[in-house]
């Protein structure tokens, strides 16, 4: 039986299929009404979630309330109007009031998306039987490749009554098929059942007052505000808005479900942070449907940095103490107005370009009295290969310096358009190219130092690292503990610095575009030199 599972694995490897187990003459059947209390312990995350489902085939209703009632969801189906309506209770403060139960409503234009809130029944096979809480169950199993890189296998466990189904419990795991490790494991427990509802159970009672939030799937930010993750039918709805918000095209219906399977993950891991305090809120951004693997591609910080020399000295720290006296508690060089427009590296490892680039940029319109040039990042990447750079393979920022000490920056207007690509060099004949005198490093660990070189000299170059939680950055102070315990894997830049409710932070220019953080830029706490940005400083000199 072992062997017989082995080649079945194989076989959906090879050819990018699911499977599943024993005979085809049994299908599960849920209760066409139901009441039913539930727990939801994901495993990885730590998070408990309690809910309880209503719902009503007869009357095409079904309701969801999570953590006793704290969030309630109402959808329904008018099969005369041919469309339903999806109403979300929740509590909402503001600066006026606190803890006010808000609703929401939006249309739905497809009855599935109201279906059951159980899971969907369609793939599964029964594997056999087992006893479970004390209790004879069936056991039902569903596995599934995504493209030879990530198994999907889902476990249910039900009893029957009056002909139907009963769920006791549901199982989730994910895993990576290059050397089995799980990136999810979920468990569901169902602890009651009764096959009635009352109609006052589905009814979302006076809705006048409701908020209209438009279409499900026209507006990705207001969809998501009244969508869970628990309920599967909302995490289609989820995705298929997700998808048309940014744009995303896959190549199959395969990658579609491992695409979807990922962003589920990540919505639960945001979800989870965004409850609790921490002082700065996550967002499913461009990158929620990507792995850890994939997201390598979107830094490009080589490792082992070269100990260039810095090409001029920088300050003493006698010197940074006197300065530092001086300086502002706030200092944001974009008001300034020398900070060019936020761009976007794509999937290509040239972080370092681009974060040389805006340091450059920032650096010769305070120069010129505000004028801000755009600055050729496709140059580095071709170019630099000299100073050990290696295109979209990754490269360092005071390589990059000593390349454009030499070599000098083209415009991009001049030079071409970004690639996202490795391309050909072809500086020569250029007639618009800006170079520098050279660089310096403010003292390492030294918080003053690079308050003094941004105020004195323009936008810093600094490596940080880019870690899980900071990729779905939304807004506040970013501040975990953890981006300390890894390594610098990205090359951004500094532009100012600041303190809010006692917390001082820098001030971040990003190269993800201006969707991601707050329009490109994120606040780095400044506590314990939190994800290194003290640790590798340098600007251009020009």
């Amino acid at each position: 039986m072992a062997s017989l599972g082995i080649f079945l694995l194989l076989i959906c490897v090879k050819y990018n299929v699911g499977y599943s187990f024993m005979d085809d003459s049994e299908s599960l059947v849920w209760p066409p009404e139901y009441h039913i209390k539930a727990e939801k312990i994901n495993l990885d995350a730590g998070i408990v979630e309690t809910m309880e489902m209503w719902s009503s085939a007869a009357i095409n209703r079904s309701r969801v309330d999570f953590y006793g009632g704290l969030v309630k969801k109402y959808y329904h189906w008018e099969t005369e109007e041919e469309n339903g309506y999806v109403y979300s209770l929740m509590p909402q403060s503001t600066e006026e009031y606190q803890n006010k139960i808000t609703c929401g409503m939006q249309i739905i234009e497809d009855e599935e998306d109201i279906e059951s809130s159980l899971p969907k029944i369609e793939y599964f096979k029964r594997i056999g039987n087992d006893e479970l809480e004390g209790r004879k169950v069936a056991v039902w199993k569903y596995g599934r490749v995504f493209q030879e890189k990530r198994w999907q296998e889902r476990i249910l466990y039900t009893y029957q009554s009056d002909d139907y189904d009963i769920p006791v419990r549901f199982e989730a795991k994910n895993f990576l098929m290059r050397n089995g490790a799980m990136t999810a494991h979920i468990i569901t427990n169902y602890y009651t059942y009764e096959p009635t509802v009352n109609d006052e159970d589905l009814d979302e009672g006076d809705t006048d007052d409701c908020e209209y939030m438009g279409k499900l799937g026209e507006d990705f930010h207001k969809d998501i505000k009244h969508l869970h993750p628990a309920k599967e039918t909302d995490v289609n709805i989820a995705f298929h808005s997700y998808t048309k918000h940014h744009g995303k095209k896959y190549n199959s219906e395969t990658e579609h479900e491992m695409r979807k399977a990922i962003f589920h993950e990540n919505w639960e891991m945001i979800e989870h942070h965004n409850r609790q305090n921490f002082g700065y809120q996550l967002s499913l951004n461009q990158f929620a449907d990507r792995t850890s693997d994939e997201m390598e591609m979107f830094t490009g910080l080589l490792p082992n940095p070269p100990e260039l020399e810095a090409t001029h000295p920088f300050h003493t720290d006698e010197e940074v103490r006197r300065f530092a006296e001086e300086l502002p508690e706030n200092f944001d060089l974009r008001m300034e107005g020398v900070i060019s427009p936020v761009k976007n590296q794509a999937h290509c490892g040239s972080c370092w370009a681009f974060a040389s680039t805006a340091a450059v940029e920032g650096a010769v319109a305070r120069s010129n009295g505000g004028r801000i040039v755009d600055l050729s990042e496709q140059s580095l990447v071709d170019c630099a290969w000299g100073v050990g750079c290696m295109g979209c393979d990754g490269g360092w920022m005071a390589s990059a310096f000593k390349y454009i000490v030499k070599h000098g920056l083209p415009v991009e207007q001049e030079y071409g358009s970004y690639l996202e690509q490795d391309g050909l060099c072809h500086t020569k004949n250029m007639t618009s190219t800006y170079t520098i005198k050279g660089f310096a490093k403010p003292t390492p660990h030294n918080p003053q130092a690079l308050k003094v070189a941004l105020y004195k000299y323009g936008p810093v170059a600094v490596s940080i690292n880019f870690n899980k939680k900071m990729r779905y950055y939304g807004s506040g102070i970013f501040y975990d503990p953890d981006c300390n315990k890894g390594h610098t894997n990205h090359g951004v830049v500094v532009v100012g610095y600041g303190v809010r409710d006692g917390t001082d932070f820098w001030i971040i220019k990003n190269s993800h575009g201006a969707t991601w953080g707050q329009a490109g830029y994120i606040l780095i706490s400044a506590k314990d030199n939190n994800c290194f940005v003290l640790s590798r400083p340098v600007y251009p000199i020009v």
